[in-house]
């Protein structure tokens, strides 16, 4: 492996103990970050990661969850921005309580703004043909957080059944180049890969233009505005000349009162999402999915594969209207301009 490609590679069931050290499995050329399983006395599982000993990391221990069996890094290099690496295992048969811990460690890296890559088996089926209410947890948190995942073919075939279970989560798609499946014989589960861009083209800061209120004084302005010769509007005969002319004079008072200036914006996040409402927006879904795990849980046996895609159907139904009430929103604030220009 020294000679390979690769740079980084992370391990799901490693099924590593206390009683095996680091240099019984390592690897010229590499250093090990590893995360054994220690879940209520539970045997197997366990995750790690080799990383090439030329680059800089830092373990992100404030992002690994005690109760997930999962582990990040973060990635420093030269006159770039640091990014964020992490695998994750799901074991069979979680609770659901498990999608809701891995949204709080996507949420604090949300919050820092960095690029994050996270490989691993997680247990959940998702291929379009397949229908899995935990699969549906996952997708959600995608849907919110903003995050792709690039794996579309089966990594898990046996002689009875196809499953896509083992994924390549990022937040930054621009940034991969690469990714698929490589079917080996030495697992039941196929080898996933991504390849992130080394050097990439930045977007160019967008630069709006708008108005400058910090001095601006009400009454002043109106006392312009009531000296201004509107009169001369009417000289003209010409609906679209007087409103030229009304404009000229408008706008003539406004540039003097609340100067125009230009502001580079470099985040594509509508000015209306703020932090705060993002936050409430994460609750509001959180809220919901605990919702719909009583539901599921308090109808036992008795719920049926078809009740469970009625309650999905509703649920995207609610999602649906709530996305075209969003973009009505966007619509009127465009329409009234509300934006960067007067």
């Amino acid at each position: 492996m020294y000679d390979s490609k690769i740079d980084i590679l992370l391990i799901n069931e490693t099924k590593l103990a206390s009683t095996i050290h680091d240099s019984d499995v390592y690897i010229p050329g590499f250093e090990i970050v590893r995360k054994d399983r220690r879940v209520n006395g539970r045997k197997g599982g366990g995750v790690c990661i080799y990383l090439r000993t030329n680059l800089n990391y830092r373990i992100r221990d404030d992002l690994n969850n005690d109760d997930l069996e999962c582990l990040i890094v973060e990635i420093s290099e030269p006159r770039s921005s640091a990014f964020l690496v992490g695998t994750w295992y799901r074991p069979p048969n979680s609770p659901p309580e498990r999608f809701n811990e891995f949204e709080i460690v996507i949420d604090k890296i949300d919050a820092e703004n960095k690029e994050l890559f996270i490989l691993g088996d997680v247990n959940c089926n998702l291929l379009p043909e397949a229908f899995a209410y935990n699969s549906s947890y996952l997708t959600s948190i995608f849907d919110i957080y903003g995050l792709s995942q690039s794996i579309t073919e089966p990594t898990r075939v046996t002689p009875t059944s196809k499953t896509l279970i083992d994924l390549c989560i990022t937040n930054s798609p621009e940034k991969v180049t690469n990714s698929g499946v490589i079917h080996l014989g030495i697992s039941d589960h196929s080898l996933v890969f991504m390849t992130r861009k080394v050097h990439y083209n930045r977007n160019c800061p967008r630069t709006i233009e708008m108005r400058q209120f910090k001095h601006f004084q009400k009454s002043n302005f109106l006392s312009d505005l009531e000296q201004m010769p509107w009169s001369n509007v009417d000289l003209c005969s010409d609906p679209n000349d007087m409103w030229q002319e009304w404009k000229q004079m408008f706008v003539s008072c406004m540039d003097k009162h609340a100067p125009r200036k230009l502001k580079r914006i470099s985040k594509k996040r509508a000015p209306w999402i703020t932090r705060g409402l993002l936050h409430k927006m994460h609750r509001r879904d959180l809220i919901k999915r605990k919702q719909f795990l009583r539901t599921i849980m308090s109808c036992g046996s008795n719920l049926n594969v078809l009740e469970t895609k009625q309650i999905m159907q509703l649920n995207t139904q609610r999602n649906a209207t709530f996305l075209i009430t969003w973009k009505l929103a966007k619509a009127t604030r465009a329409k009234h301009g509300i934006s960067s220009t007067s």
